[in-house]
């Protein structure tokens, strides 16, 4: 069996065989359907009971490899909970270029967007091997949540929790951002100093870096801590 790498996965060219018409049952059973949809973020808080009416509104499919069954742009009303298989998020630029996203397989949950709002989908998808699936469309979901209220604030929690971990790595990386900015900055500006020791306040850094007082006084202590300064009183010496 010859085996490939996630790296190499992404460079398989993807003829553009539709989905439509080529799908056909697999065999999953109820127990599985719901520690599937229990294994996907958006379905993960859910009760017993909640998982049990999505599970019984699925529909299983499998996908021939090389399928693209989403396409950037398109009307979305349907999500596919990859069950067994390989497929791979991407984007086409406008010079026909594709722009690879993500990899999405066992457990994950793909076209989420389009069974909860009315938007177009936001990428295309494809299979880069057979791929098993349960599929739920917005409909259905919409007669789970009718029944079962607590699906949707399972859905709410969960999307919540998505958004305050999007909003902590986005800040952590920010961190690692302008720590590295001041780091530059302090490097340009020791030219300009005698004996190279930087005197200047936080408050004029920041306004040089475009940062608030506070984000750059824990700028300057990371860079402390991580001995590539020294503070002293009313100095900053980079260390060389």
């Amino acid at each position: 069996m010859y085996w490939i790498s996630p790296s190499e996965v992404l460079k398989l060219p993807l003829p553009h065989i539709r989905s439509n018409g080529i799908c056909y049952n697999a065999n999953v059973t109820e127990k599985e359907k719901i520690q599937l949809i229990r294994s996907c973020m958006l379905f993960s808080e859910l009760e017993e009971e909640d998982l049990m009416h999505i599970a019984a509104v699925v529909r299983e499919k499998v996908l021939p490899a090389k399928t693209v069954f989403i396409e950037e742009g398109t009307p979305g009303e349907e999500a596919y909970i990859v069950y067994k298989g390989l497929t791979k998020v991407y984007r086409m630029t406008e010079e026909g270029k594709e722009v690879q996203i993500a990899l999405r397989s066992s457990g994950e949950i793909i076209g989420e967007l389009a069974i909860l709002d009315a938007g177009p989908r936001s990428a295309h998808v494809a299979t880069l091997q057979e791929t098993h699936v349960l599929v739920i469309s917005k409909k259905e979901l919409e007669q789970v949540v009718h029944k079962r209220p607590s699906v949707a604030l399972g859905v709410i929690r969960n999307l919540a929790k998505r958004i305050r971990e999007n909003t902590s790595t986005m800040q952590s990386m920010s961190s690692v951002q302008l720590n590295q900015r001041m780091l530059s900055l302090l490097i340009t500006l020791r030219g300009y100093f005698s004996n190279q020791e930087i005197t200047m306040s936080h408050e004029e850094l920041a306004q040089l870096i475009g940062a608030t007082r506070p984000r750059v006084t824990e700028a300057l202590h990371t860079l402390a801590a991580q001995k590539k300064i020294v503070m002293s009183h009313k100095k900053i010496t980079i260390v060389t």
